[in-house]
């Protein structure tokens, strides 16, 4: 698809073109996280489910980055494309991948050299340590394929090839899961088989992603001369939202695991993990089904064609909400089928974990809709708006859900935390997205 492809024609059918493949690489990508909780239940059991959400943090550090540099990149590519600047979309597109591969090299390094400092300060006891260390070290070996991949699937969907992304993605989850039976069913690798396992995917896929400016497919390409402080700062502007929401999710998931050991234990943590992995999952569908609609989004806004951004937006929200009712209606449905699953060693955690999952997911509906609404403020470069609800959302709320609810209700006051931050979010900040609404619509362009 070309830029005119976006500028003209039904807004429905351009978003549909970069949602299916954006949605089927999410499936795989979702497949793929469940089958990692699965074989380390299975292979290690809960000890290691504990010690994978120990872990947890580390992946969002590394995704954080590669998508700051890559969301904020794509939204100035596509902006840049809409008011027809060529020559600053390839200055964008190669500062951010230079950058990204020097911090990405750099992150691989130090979580190498110092991976058990790094684990302790994750909060692994000594009952987890050795655990979390065996995870721990071939995921920060291959700390920069993370970066790489998390970053060109964002800038290569941008550059109007998400079907790319799709092969990429589901390739790479694919061999994981694959890789994950091999090394911790049938070699009986434990944690640092399934660390290895996962480790391999990214590499794949940054390979496969590679082969889009091999096969001359792209429309960015390398540039000698680059950098620029004025670029590089608005690069970072339009990706500080996704990377402060992106980098807080470790840190909530941090201060849950601390809340949960002292309310109660290794269990706790071991039924967060098993919530954590599926809200994880949950919020990277969400988050493919709003940076979908981000290159439709961010070109129309460059061409002044704000009819347009409206109607991708509306796209986006309602595909958010509908993955969402589906998502819930399936956990009310069967809440004790899904955690006995992934806690069949631990048959006396089924029922609580079970109540605990009804609860997180009942946020599910508001998290969908402020996702769609932080990345609309970002794809029209509004970082402001995008940080105010990452910040507000990501953690101001959570840590205040935190210290009001346990105190009087215990673990499910540290369940219900998610859904008042996401309510209170969307309450204070629809009127701030109605108000940009109706800005944009006084500026209306007529469609050429």
């Amino acid at each position: 698809m070309s830029v005119s492809g976006l500028t003209h024609g039904s807004v429905s059918k351009s978003y549909i073109h970069f949602l299916v493949p954006t949605i089927i690489g999410m499936i795989s990508h979702s497949v793929y996280c469940m089958s990692d909780v699965f074989f380390i239940s299975y292979g290690v059991g809960s000890t290691g489910l504990a010690a994978l959400n120990i872990a947890m943090p580390i992946f969002t550090i590394f995704s954080s980055i590669g998508l700051l540099l890559g969301v904020g990149a794509a939204t100035t590519i596509s902006v840049f494309n809409g008011q027809q600047q060529y020559d600053d979309t390839n200055r964008v597109f190669t500062l951010a991948m230079a950058l990204n591969l020097a911090i990405g090299i750099l992150l691989s390094i130090l979580c190498t050299v110092f991976v058990v400092p790094i684990s302790k300060a994750f909060g692994a006891n000594q009952e987890l340590l050795p655990y979390v260390v065996d995870y721990m070290l071939p995921i920060g070996i291959g700390a920069f394929a993370y970066l790489l991949s998390s970053q060109m699937q964002v800038l290569v969907r941008a550059d109007y090839n998400p079907k790319l992304v799709m092969i990429a993605s589901t390739t790479g989850n694919v061999l994981n899961i694959v890789l994950d039976y091999v090394f911790v069913v049938l070699l009986k690798g434990g944690m640092r088989g399934a660390a290895v396992a996962t480790s391999i995917g990214p590499l794949v896929s940054v390979g496969i992603l590679a082969l889009h400016f091999i096969t001359k497919s792209n429309r960015v390409s390398f540039v000698k001369h680059f950098f620029s402080p004025q670029l590089l700062g608005r690069i970072l502007a339009n990706g500080a939202g996704t990377f402060i929401l992106e980098f807080t999710s470790g840190m909530v998931i941090f201060l849950y695991n601390f809340v949960l050991l002292g309310l109660g234990g290794a269990g706790a943590v071991a039924i967060y993990s098993v919530i954590s992995n599926i809200a994880y999952v949950g919020k990277g569908i969400f988050n493919g089904i709003a940076q979908a609609a981000q290159p439709l989004i961010s070109t129309n806004f460059g061409a002044k064609l704000y009819q347009r951004v409206e109607r991708a937006n509306r796209c986006s929200a309602l595909s958010s909400l509908v993955f969402a009712a589906v998502v819930y209606g399936v956990i009310l449905l069967f809440p004790q089928e899904i955690t006995a699953v992934f806690l069949a060693d631990s048959p006396g955690l089924v029922e609580s974990g079970a109540a605990a999952t009804v609860i997180y997911f009942s946020s599910f509906v508001f998290t969908g809709v402020n996702t769609s609404m932080m990345y609309y403020f970002q794809s029209i470069e509004k970082p402001v708006f995008t940080t105010m609800i990452a910040v507000t959302r990501g953690i101001a709320l959570i840590i205040v859900g935190l210290i009001v609810f346990p105190p009087f209700l215990q673990e499910t006051g540290v369940w219900i935390t998610l859904a008042f931050a996401e309510v209170a979010t969307f309450l204070a900040f629809m009127p701030v997205r109605w108000r940009v609404k109706k800005q944009l619509g006084e500026g209306v362009k007529e469609e050429a």
